[in-house]
């Protein structure tokens, strides 16, 4: 936080305060706060010991008494994966199709579910304010090998999944535990050991220095030690106290005298997570980094069935209180007051920009972010709400808070019921009908600004269509070693006319291949230009009247210039050249000499590379105009690309007719189907790669 703003409020400065002002600002340039982030998974409003909880919890009880508690503090969603990434962004992530858990179903077969990589997160804003991110636990933001937390932050130990058992040996080979690239954890399975030797009703008997939740709070504490000279972010999305339901046994015997069995396990986890904030907090004592570090603790969505939401309603999953309010504290000694509690609204959504802010940034309003900067209102410097809105959407689930007004829905909009929070916190007095007018107007707000939203791009809703056969497997960097030695790549080769400079190969195209072989197992060159005939490419060009041309081959040394360098140094296992002709070829008629010139730019691959066979996939403009009787070479081109296609089983053919819906990428109309709309041109990607596979596993 800027020193200005820390003594905005104190009385008029002498000289001499005015000097010490001007320094401690100079200071502050330099000496940017820590940050550490502590995310529990389901833990209910009132299963912490500052809010009533049964279970002591003095170390987070110890942020909110030396800090300020949230009494109404909001996540965005009441399941895991779409809260966690609306607070990673600081944007509702419904504005980029994060409605849902990642599950098995996509809207179109080439979608890559997760945060895209283009849409900095947390760790990616903080580092550019010059500091050392650290990740320690559980993500579920994307599967993409760019999207893994080992390359989004500069250390991580955890795992990327909804879940994990609480000794890592324990889970499947997709679910493995990182250090880093490092994958950590040796299933019992391959080692023949029975899961009933491990644990028994979910009490760990075995293994117990290895226990997850310890193991998270370790490597943090560790990150701090190491990073203490410098501004660091510390992020522990903790996965407990989510299912399934483990703990040392140790631990579960003290809660021997509780009947139910799942909370008794449960409250046995909530003492361990508990023990590992108190790690963090003594880390930052003994360091001396307490005054110089903003620590936030929350969930991330209401508490399951074991976890007390009280005095609220609903729990995990529903859109009552109980599911989107949450424990929420903050601490910053000697800036914040302390045993403060704020009754406006707030959300999970501002943690990023007050993170931000903290560390002497700005917020760019081409940043797009939903959540606010809370410091001038902690700092009293204003008593401005922070939100005059906050919105919800998940499934058929939908509310909308405005001042202490709350209208929900959990059957897409059949019945709606309106709260006033400030008088009834548990919902429990349905005003509808004696204001339906404040609903009406709410309702039409929410409408508003759902029509902003992306549509749901994946999910757990057949509904969507596509059932990705990949979904709960391993990926490519879950092979032991993967990350440790070279490996022989498939290099792709993306190049030719028109539409494949407009193909933007890593919104469809490069996710499926890396999904597929990896990214350190794949090189990917993409170099086209649209408008061009064929000649550009081949070095021994003639004309269909034996004449040469002074601009022939131009375009592939610039193209193989790209290749070569993009491979030294690399062993190649395949090449596979993705070739599209455009409507140039059809207008100087160049239908007699095409064959040989597409067959003649092969071999100057072949001979370039070094290498015997290569794959091709051929694609052309989608069919329109140019099929009348001024382009009579325009059918002839498309009847030799086929043939070629067909001649080799090597080569494949990709009809791209049906790719337009008579609208460009902008979404404007277009006369004719020459070009593709946004969705087309994602269509056109996954058709290449998906051919491309092909040949390659054939």
């Amino acid at each position: 936080m800027p020193f200005y703003k820390r003594y905005q409020n104190k009385t008029s400065l002498t000289p001499l305060h005015l000097a010490l002002l001007i320094i401690a600002t100079a200071i502050s340039a330099v000496a940017k706060p820590n940050l550490v982030l502590i995310v529990a998974d389901d833990l209910g409003y009132g299963d912490v010991g500052y809010q009533g909880g049964d279970v002591p919890t003095p170390n987070i009880d110890s942020i909110a008494e030396n800090g300020i508690t949230f009494s109404d503090g909001y996540v965005t969603c009441p399941v895991c994966a779409p809260s966690r990434a609306g607070m990673l962004t600081g944007r509702y992530q419904q504005t980029f199709g994060f409605w849902d858990n990642i599950g098995p179903y996509r809207r179109n077969p080439w979608t890559q579910p997760g945060i895209p990589t283009y849409i900095p997160i947390l760790s990616e804003r903080m580092k550019a304010l010059g500091y050392t991110t650290g990740c320690f636990g559980k993500t579920h933001d994307g599967e993409g090998e760019a999207q893994m937390a080992f390359n989004r932050w500069d250390e991580f130990y955890g795992f990327n999944n909804g879940a994990s058992n609480y000794l890592g040996d324990m889970n499947r080979p997709h679910n493995p535990i990182f250090h880093n690239k490092k994958i950590v954890t040796r299933a019992y399975s391959t080692r023949g050991i029975d899961h009933k030797k491990v644990h028994q009703g979910g009490a760990l008997t075995r293994d117990l220095e290895l226990h997850l939740t310890d193991q998270i709070g370790d490597h943090a504490v560790q990150f701090i030690e190491t990073n203490k000279n410098r501004p660091f972010l510390a992020y522990l999305p903790f996965n407990a106290i989510h299912g399934p339901f483990q703990a040392p046994k140790p631990l579960i015997d003290k809660y021997a005298r509780v009947k139910d069995p799942k909370r008794r396990v449960v409250m046995a986890m909530l003492e361990s997570l508990d023990q590992n904030v108190g790690k963090i907090l003594d880390a930052l004592k003994r360091n001396n980094l307490e005054e110089h570090t903003l620590v936030v603790f929350l969930s991330d969505n209401g508490g399951h069935e074991a976890s007390p939401n009280t005095p609220l309603r609903g729990a995990k999953g529903t859109y009552w209180e109980g599911g989107l309010r949450v424990p929420f504290c903050m601490q910053w000694k000697n800036v914040l007051p302390a045993g403060k509690i704020f009754s406006q609204a707030v959300s999970s959504l501002d943690i990023m920009p007050t993170f931000i802010s903290a560390a002497g940034g700005r917020i760019n309003p081409a940043w797009n972010l939903d959540g606010v900067d809370l410091l001038p209102q902690l700092t009293g410097q204003t008593n401005a709400s922070p939100h005059d809105t906050l919105y919800w959407v998940w499934g058929p689930r939908k509310a909308i808070r405005e001042g202490t007004m709350k209208a929900m829905t959990q059957n897409d909009g059949k019945q709606w019921q309106l709260f006033d929070l400030a008088a009834d916190r548990a919902e429990q007095h349905n005003l509808a009908e004696t204001q339906a007018d404040t609903l009406q107007r709410l309702i039409a707000k929410h409408l508003t600004w759902e029509e902003k939203l992306l549509p749901q791009l994946w999910g757990w809703k057949k509904e969507l269509g596509h059932k990705d056969p990949r979904f709960g497997k391993p990926m490519p960097y879950h092979e032991q070693g993967y990350f440790d030695k070279e490996h022989p790549v498939h290099l792709f080769i993306l190049s030719g006319q028109s539409n494949m400079q407009g193909l933007r190969p890593q919104e469809s195209f490069t996710p499926l291949i890396e999904k597929t072989y990896g990214a350190r197992k794949t090189v990917i060159v993409h170099d086209a230009l649209g408008g061009q005939p064929i000649r550009r490419w081949y070095k021994k060009w003639t004309s269909p009247d034996g004449q040469s041309s002074k601009d022939h081959g131009d375009l592939y040394d610039r193209l193989i210039g790209k290749v070569k360098t993009a491979i030294e140094g690399k062993e190649v296992a395949s090449v596979t050249f993705l070739w599209m002709q455009g409507e140039r070829d059809a207008r100087e008629k160049l239908a007699d000499v095409y064959a040989d010139s597409f067959n003649g730019l092969l071999e100057q691959l072949r001979d370039d590379l070094n290498i015997k066979d290569i794959n091709y996939v051929i694609g052309r403009l989608s069919d329109f105009d140019m099929k009348n009787e001024k382009y009579p070479h325009w059918t002839r081109i498309r009847d030799i690309l086929v043939d070629l296609a067909e001649a080799s089983p090597r080569g494949a053919w990709v009809d791209t007719d049906d790719l337009n819906d008579g609208h460009n990428r902008r979404g404007q109309p277009i006369k004719n189907d020459l070009h593709y709309s946004d969705r087309g041109y994602r269509a056109f990607g996954h058709r290449l790669a998906t051919e491309a596979i092909r040949l390659i596993d054939e």
